[in-house]
């Protein structure tokens, strides 16, 4: 035990040494932005094309949270949270009373929206939610609320564009469980910069272990890694590279999607989110401090959020024995963790993790080109959507 906790204080000051710690969350933010590694097709996109289906919505065989996934198309969608005033809130319960013009309110909503929070599944989703509720000096609608709520009706009324968003076909798709997502009905807000727009980000290999069983903690064999489930996470990389949008539409694939799947995300006219601040689950409570004071909220601390955090995760989506299992794999298993590589290379690239020893050798290196390289050789969606400037005139970087 002693031996994998001595191996998780040096990868992480690894991490720091490679100014993953430096940067706060808005000047990462501008580098992501501005970083070509992070224009190139999802590697979801690629297995599309590679499958011939072309530009396609597919829907998640298993469960309905995590909405349609959009592929290789000039738009994709994906769900939000948003913080909304508490006044606003209120006001528009009220208004949805009253026979007033949808335009009135859809203004009254552009005006007063606080935050939009794009969740990227097992990167602090969760603790993000119910940290955004607490700190975030408003209200949180998504990404999973029930329609049945009180606010669904209003919102339905009075930002429609929020519930149905529309595919490079023309087909309307509507988002069935949490349908907030990141249609026209945000857009303006997002290209004026108005509206801190906000995701969190996670070291790919730390997060493809938490993808095993994404609500329940990973067991421990005599406080140290078991190997049933050393050889599950080893099953697991190899259904991934097999066969990708198969596995990441089963029950709980979506907690597998690429990260540079959600940092890619548009309007529904196609241009990309402005992403305002990327926080990474590393320094989650030092990012979320930044975030929360520029959103009013006043004297918190990191160390606040680190002690909320560590009451509550133990029981949130079940962290348990993950850290020992990335440090066995980091240790011994240099095969497995070099598929994670090959799976996640776009992510590695674009958010500037340092790659693991094992991905460094001279098989795995040249595995990981040849998966690089076919986002870079003239992909359907890299010529369509990754051009702001030739998509739309109106988007910015």
């Amino acid at each position: 035990m002693f031996f994998y906790l001595i191996l998780s204080l040096r990868f992480l000051l690894l991490v720091c040494l490679l100014h993953l710690c430096a940067a706060d969350s808005s000047a990462y933010a501008l580098q992501l932005r501005t970083r070509p590694a992070c224009a190139m097709s999802a590697r979801e996109d690629i297995a599309a094309a590679d499958m011939k289906t072309g530009n396609q919505v597919i829907l998640n065989k298993g469960s309905l949270h995590v909405g349609p996934l959009f592929l290789n198309g000039r738009v994709r969608p994906v769900k939000v949270e948003l913080l909304l005033s508490k006044q606003l809130h209120s006001n528009a319960l009220q208004l949805s009373k009253q026979l007033l013009s949808n335009a009135l309110l859809l203004h009254s909503f552009n005006a007063s929206a606080l935050a939009i929070y794009v969740p990227i599944w097992k990167s602090a989703s969760t603790s993000t939610h119910s940290l955004l509720g607490r700190y975030g000096n408003g209200v949180v609608i998504g990404p999973h609320a029930v329609r049945t709520q009180c606010h669904w009706p209003t919102l339905s009324k009075v930002w429609p564009s929020l519930f149905k968003v529309r595919s490079d076909d023309g087909f309307n798709i509507t988002f069935p469980k949490g349908p907030v997502s990141s249609s026209l009905g945000v857009s303006s807000k997002i290209k004026q910069g108005a509206t801190i727009v906000f995701t969190v980000v996670r070291d790919p290999l730390s997060r493809f272990v938490s993808s095993l069983r994404p609500h329940n903690p990973l067991p421990l064999c005599n406080k140290a890694p078991c190997n049933s489930t050393l050889a599950d996470l080893s099953k697991l990389a190899d259904l991934l590279l097999a066969n990708p949008l198969q596995e990441i539409t089963r029950f709980e694939g979506e907690h597998r999607i690429s990260q540079t799947f959600f940092l890619s995300a548009t309007d529904a006219s196609g241009c990309r989110l402005h992403y305002t601040h990327i926080a990474r689950v590393e320094t989650l409570a030092e990012d979320l401090v930044s975030i929360f004071s520029s959103l009013g909220a006043k004297n918190i601390t990191s160390m606040e959020i680190n002690a909320w955090r560590h009451k509550n995760e133990a029981t949130v989506n079940g962290k348990g024995g993950s850290p020992y299992y990335v440090n066995a794999l980091l240790a011994k298993h240099a095969n497995v963790v070099c598929n994670v590589c090959v799976i996640y290379a776009r992510d590695y690239t674009c958010l500037g993790y340092p790659w693991p020893a094992a991905c460094n050798s001279t098989q795995c290196r040249a595995r990981i080109n040849h998966e690089l390289a076919k986002g870079s050789a003239g992909a359907i969606y890299d010529s369509l959507k990754h051009d702001p400037i030739s998509i739309n005139a109106s988007c910015t970087i």
